[in-house]
């Protein structure tokens, strides 16, 4: 018999895909009806990878998801030192509210339902600068989640402990109960610290997989 209540999902890498750089600018050339060259493409690419780590642009990204702001200062600065034009900058910064930019994984639905069915309270807690609930509706989560924690709604973001114990609380339930399930070591890992056990399954190169490999939070709470 399984001692977790309850189950925490991050979103974007655990439940939902996240559609990596190239595919976001190839994307925002199309919406702007633009063309360009391979070469071209691809100086962008590389301007967009090294600018990244540019530590300003690191400082601004520690916080981005602390409200729909910073986020926008953050990816905003990113891109003018990548020496993208104001237009080209605006249509790459849309494509984090474009649903496609964000496709869910084939068997989400599924796994959450499944929780559901066992007496098992689900919660998604996510660094994201906006709500997700419309897009958890699209995909038939809602009536599968107890409870959502969202950083840009409370002005912290995981590694914060405030995240994890805010969903703690929504729930009603302990550390020792509750399983964490996400994709990345140092932001969901940081529920470890708590007492959290902890589940990482680095995010798939392509949503196009027959198996996420949440089936494996069935078999531990079962």
């Amino acid at each position: 018999m399984s001692h977790y209540r309850a189950v925490l999902f991050d979103w974007v890498g655990t439940l939902v895909h996240y559609q990596r750089g190239r595919w976001r600018l190839r994307r925002a050339h199309e919406n702007l009806r633009r063309t360009i060259e391979k070469d071209g493409f691809e100086v962008l690419v590389e301007a967009l990878k090294a600018t990244y780590g540019d530590s300003n642009v690191q400082e601004a990204m520690l916080v981005e998801d602390c409200s729909p702001e910073l986020h926008r200062v953050a990816n905003m600065m990113w891109f003018e030192r990548a020496g993208l034009d104001t237009e080209l900058a605006e249509a790459l910064y849309a494509m984090d509210f474009d649903p496609a930019t964000h496709p869910v994984y084939p068997e989400s639905r599924a796994v959450l339902s499944t929780l559901h069915d066992l007496g098992i309270r689900n919660a998604v807690i996510t660094n994201f600068h906006r709500d997700i609930r419309p897009a958890m509706a699209s995909h038939g989560f809602t009536e599968f989640v107890d409870a959502v924690v969202i950083s840009a709604e409370h002005g912290f973001q995981k590694p914060n402990r405030r995240m994890f114990t805010t969903a703690l609380d929504l729930l009603g339930v302990d550390a020792g109960d509750t399983l964490m399930v996400g994709d990345n070591a140092s932001s969901d890992g940081a529920a470890g610290s708590l007492g959290i056990d902890t589940l990482i399954l680095p995010m798939p190169a392509t949503v196009n997989v027959t198996k996420r490999g949440l089936d494996a939070v069935v078999r531990l709470v079962e």
